[in-house]
């Protein structure tokens, strides 16, 4: 599906979208000292068993949407980090066009996503900001891969957050990249689709025409189908 969008007018996608009142993820931190609220939700940490909590989150997101205000407290755990303290900050690309590229190493279309991505961040340093998030895969994985790759792109490591994060662009669990500008999700691309001219243009503010993938997403007019049927 190709949408003209005008950054900053309202989008004309579909406002359809399946309720997710509750998402249930394990591994809270337990130390208040380190504990950081993302809405009603704690950051998950990977140190150890812990209660278990919740995200509350309402719906799924379309074009168009804001993003909520927990997800710019985010802090995802890098890989290349050997302290493993080096964390990726939402908050801190705010300004810029931030790409959320959902990756595994057994994907060939995420890996050539991160190819292209890797190339085109480069040219745009001050204006888009790219990380790529590993998940459904051992973490293990991730490092070696993206090394052997010559990645020089952020790779965040798969923890609970990242699946929770996953959950607000697509229906079901998938792979793909979101962008993400002026705090609402502006797009969700067909990997094909992003070229130079097309990042530039963002960037610039300028209307553009993004052919979308949609499948799986909040506006997959399949889903909205398949939900009237049961309905």
């Amino acid at each position: 599906m190709k949408q003209k969008l005008r950054l900053g007018d309202s989008y004309a996608l579909s406002k359809h979208k399946l309720k997710r009142t509750y998402i249930q993820y394990f591994g809270l931190l337990a130390v208040a000292t380190t504990m950081c609220l993302y809405a009603r939700a704690q950051r998950p940490d990977d140190s150890g068993p812990v209660p278990s909590g919740v995200i509350e989150t309402t719906e799924g997101l379309v074009i168009g949407d804001s993003l909520p205000a927990w997800f710019w407290e985010v802090e995802l755990r890098l890989a290349y980090d050997p302290t493993e303290r080096y964390v990726y900050r939402f908050e801190e690309h705010k300004s810029k066009l931030l790409v959320l590229d959902f990756w595994g190493a057994f994907c060939s279309p995420c890996v050539a996503s991160l190819d292209k991505w890797d190339d085109l961040q480069r040219l745009f340093p001050e204006d888009v900001a790219v990380v790529g998030i590993h998940l459904f895969y051992p973490d293990r994985l991730a490092k070696p891969f993206s090394e052997k790759r010559g990645w020089h792109l952020p790779i965040a490591l798969d923890s609970p957050i990242d699946s929770v994060l996953n959950s607000l662009f697509y229906a079901q669990r998938r792979f793909g990249q979101v962008w993400i500008k002026d705090g609402k999700l502006l797009a969700i691309p067909k990997n094909k689709a992003v070229t130079e001219e097309l990042v530039k243009a963002v960037i610039a503010d300028s209307p553009i025409e993004i052919e979308m993938e949609e499948s799986l997403t909040y506006f997959d007019p399949t889903l909205k189908q398949a939900n009237h049927r049961t309905n």
